[in-house]
């Protein structure tokens, strides 16, 4: 007589079908496609702030265009990274404390990108004498900045308001982005 096997519904589907064989690819192919998406945008956010030529130097980029690199700051800090979280790659520039997000405002990236007023505290330092001539002038800024000033020096606050029009840069990037983002995962999965 033959023994009776009892193999239940789960047992069954394990023989036939593996889905981590499946899911693992899916994953790392969607992970992979998102990354190179990701990159493509930055890559579009910076080439979009351009350095100001030297006729236009005191002012800023109109408003409704992305920001000037005058010291590139934001184009260097743009990064991508892949959240397991929420399984989707985040671009945008990475945190940079100033003095006006020290004094509890926006940072400065935000206010380009969907506009804003910042409260800038300006330090004025009294040079404590009548005229001193550039060098000594230079000589205590580097003193005051290394912090090997023996003397505690005489300074005012003085608050200034920016008001910030929009200037956006990573959300046109996105725009811009768009239609190359399907090609990467069209071909992301490959029998």
């Amino acid at each position: 007589m033959s023994e009776l096997v009892t193999l239940t519904v789960k047992d069954f589907k394990a023989t036939f079908f593996n889905i981590a064989a499946v899911t693992d690819p899916l994953e790392k192919a969607k992970q992979l496609a998102a990354i190179e998406g990701a990159s493509l945008t930055r890559k579009i956010a910076r080439e979009s702030m351009r350095p100001k030529s030297k006729k236009l130097w005191p002012t800023s980029s109109p408003a409704g265009t992305p920001p000037h690199a005058d010291i590139g700051t934001i184009r260097k800090l743009l990064y991508f990274a892949w959240d397991p979280a929420t399984e989707a790659a985040v671009i945008g520039p990475a945190f940079f404390p100033t003095k006006s997000s020290k004094a509890g405002n926006e940072p400065v990236p935000g206010v380009h990108e969907k506009s804003g007023v910042l409260t800038i505290v300006r330090r004025i330092y009294d040079l404590r004498t009548k005229a001193r001539s550039a060098a000594q002038a230079a000589a205590f800024r580097r003193k005051v900045k290394a912090g090997t000033l023996t003397v505690e020096p005489r300074f005012r606050e003085e608050s200034v308001t920016a008001d910030y029009p929009k200037r956006p840069f990573m959300v046109p990037a996105l725009d811009r982005s768009k239609v190359v983002l399907s090609r990467f995962f069209k071909n992301s999965v490959t029998a």
